[in-house]
């Protein structure tokens, strides 16, 4: 017959360890549009005012330009 594996949250804790975040990033973007980043968010319950239940965001590396599009 098997034991059932019942862990205690503070032993599951304990075994977690934390990697850290660089500071700053290793590659920069050093030309316009060279490197974007994007992210997608929703579906919303409470729609925006264009009622879309989504947004999409787009962000030049280079200069911190950010773009919304609904």
């Amino acid at each position: 017959m098997k034991k059932s594996l019942i862990q205690c949250p503070s032993h599951v804790k304990g075994k977690q360890h934390k990697v850290k975040f660089l500071k700053e990033s290793t590659s920069r973007a050093t030309e316009i549009l060279e490197i974007i980043h994007s992210d997608i968010c929703g579906p919303f319950q409470t729609h925006i005012h264009t009622r879309c239940p989504y947004f999409i965001t787009f962000n030049d590396d280079k200069y911190y330009y950010l773009f919304v599009e609904t």
